[in-house]
């Protein structure tokens, strides 16, 4: 397996018994962020845009080219700071950032692609974001959470319409076809709402909670956590909600305790892309399923060198359809350490390997793991969505432009 290492213009040869050449015929690429990160989208052009905290506590996005170039470097405000939730990128070519500001309230900033603001819109205080998801439409859907659960959807940076979610807390999981989206909460396992936020379809079980779908060419494809340890992934008809097939990971964590580190995505082929904690190591998993439920391949991602009781986790995932590769983000759990890696690899699983840039080193390696099917038992949900009013206002926010660290190599 290749090892590649770059100072700056040195050329690999430079690197003596270190370097090691391979014929590997796809192309890649490694970053290393000076930013702790775990939030990831990508736009139609297949740029990718990541945002976390840099040391000091400031908010930093990012883009980046398909190619692994750094695009340029945003920093949101910090006195009052300004805090990132959610990230998603819009088919109207804009990015949406949807977090709070301090004693403040909740805002969504939308941004345009060049990293100037579109608009910045101000809910009211104690309207906190939870989740949120876009749609080939050009709508933004997230959830707020306060007293009850908050359900709204954003066009054109203003919110168009708006449900209550009395009882439990309700997220949004994915975004779905002809402006539609996907729900759960503690009562619905996955459901399916039009643009005015009445449901479709809506189903339960006590087993699953779908916390990220999906949709394509009709099917929407969930990941749940199955039997605590274990990750599920369940493939649906996206216009009734009846099971496609259901499968699912054993001894691979979806949730490191209450917090997220799996993701999926699907590519043009429909075949799904997941992630997860391998639990008892210090690694965690990529996997990718055919659109039929059937294992094409697993691969364990390590960040070398951690501290103990740290660990590697994968939370996001992208896929870049023109060239047929997926970027994985690789994050170590502890915050106190301020850097993230992208790996940018073939997505018929090839270059694996270890590979390092800007002091920091990652091993993508083959994973032996199999996939079991699930039984699966879903009744229908009664729980419904009810009107509210929350005020929103315009707001002014100023971005500045912050010099963290960006190191790239290409691989091989």
């Amino acid at each position: 397996m290749p090892f590649l290492s770059t100072t700056g213009a040195a050329s690999a040869k430079g690197f003596g018994n270190i370097y090691q050449q391979t014929a590997i015929a796809a192309n890649g690429w490694m970053a290393r962020i000076g930013i702790w990160t775990g939030l990831l989208t990508s736009d139609a052009d297949n740029n990718i845009y990541c945002t976390g905290t840099a040391r000091g506590g400031t908010r930093t996005f990012f883009k980046i080219g398909s190619d692994g170039a750094l695009a340029w470097q945003k920093a949101f405000p910090l006195s009052p700071q300004y805090n990132i939730y959610t990230i998603q990128s819009l088919s109207t070519g804009l990015i949406s950032v949807a977090g709070s500001i301090s004693s403040s309230g909740s805002v969504a900033t939308f941004l345009n692609n060049d990293g100037t603001v579109s608009s910045s819109r101000l809910i009211a205080s104690g309207q906190n974001f939870s989740s949120s998801a876009s749609t080939s439409s050009g709508s933004l859907y997230a959830s707020f959470v306060y007293t009850y659960s908050t359900l709204a959807r954003f066009y054109n940076g203003s919110i168009v319409v708006k449900k209550a979610h009395i009882g439990s807390n309700c997220f949004f999981s994915g975004g779905g076809a002809s402006d539609t989206a996907y729900v759960y909460s503690n009562t619905i396992s996955i459901g399916k709402v039009d643009s005015n936020l009445s449901f479709l379809w809506k189903i339960y079980s006590s087993s699953f909670g779908f916390v990220q779908a999906v949709e394509s060419n009709g099917f929407v494809y969930a990941i749940s956590s199955y039997l605590t340890s274990n990750l599920a992934i369940v493939k649906f008809d996206a216009s009734t909600g009846v099971v496609s097939w259901a499968k699912y990971l054993p001894s691979i964590s979806l949730y490191d305790s209450s917090t997220l580190i799996g993701t999926i995505a699907v590519d043009n082929s429909d075949n799904v892309y997941v992630t997860g904690r391998i639990p008892s190591t210090t690694t965690a998993g990529v996997f990718k399923i055919s659109s039929s439920g059937s294992l094409v391949w697993a691969r364990s991602v390590l960040i070398s060198g951690l501290s103990t009781f740290d660990y590697t986790t994968v939370p996001s995932i992208v896929v870049n359809n023109t060239n047929n590769t997926i970027c994985i983000q690789a994050v170590n759990v502890s915050s106190s350490i301020n850097y993230s890696i992208l790996l940018s690899v073939p997505n018929d699983g090839t270059l694996t390997g270890t590979y390092t840039t800007g002091g920091n080193s990652i091993t993508y390696s083959v994973y032996s793991k199999s996939l079991s099917t699930v039984s699966t038992s879903f009744a229908l949900s009664s729980q419904s969505l009810a009107n509210v009013s929350i005020t929103d206002a315009s707001t002014s926010i100023t971005l500045s432009t912050p010099t963290n660290t960006y190191s790239k190599i290409s691989i091989p």
